[in-house]
C-alpha cells in the first residue's frame, strides 16, 4: 500500500484536472449564463473571448462535465450556443 503522502498526492492531482469548452452563444445571453454558472460557487469560470461574436470559454473540472451539459441542455433555448468544442 502506498505511503498517505502519495495517497494525498494523487488524489490532489485528480481533483486538479479541468477542460475549457469553448463555443458561440448570442452575446445577449452571456451575462445571463455567467449569473448562473456563478451560483455554482466558483465550480465553472466563464471567459467571454469575443462580446460581439458571443465567443465563451467555460473552465471546469473535469469531474463536473456532466453537470455543466445538463445546465447548458436545460438552457439551451436561452442561450442559443453552437460550435462547442473541448479543448
Amino acid at each position: 500500500m502506498a505511503p498517505i503522502e502519495e495517497m494525498v498526492t494523487l488524489s490532489y492531482r485528480r481533483s486538479m484536472r479541468h477542460e475549457d469548452m469553448k463555443f458561440i452563444m448570442d452575446p445577449n445571453g452571456i451575462f445571463f449564463l455567467k449569473f448562473i454558472l456563478e451560483g455554482y460557487d466558483n465550480l465553472f469560470i466563464l471567459t467571454t473571448l469575443d462580446k460581439t461574436r458571443g465567443k465563451v470559454c467555460i473552465t471546469f473540472p473535469s469531474s463536473e462535465k456532466g453537470l455543466l451539459l445538463g445546465i447548458l441542455n436545460s438552457l439551451k433555448n436561452r442561450i442559443k450556443a453552437y460550435g462547442i468544442d473541448f479543448c
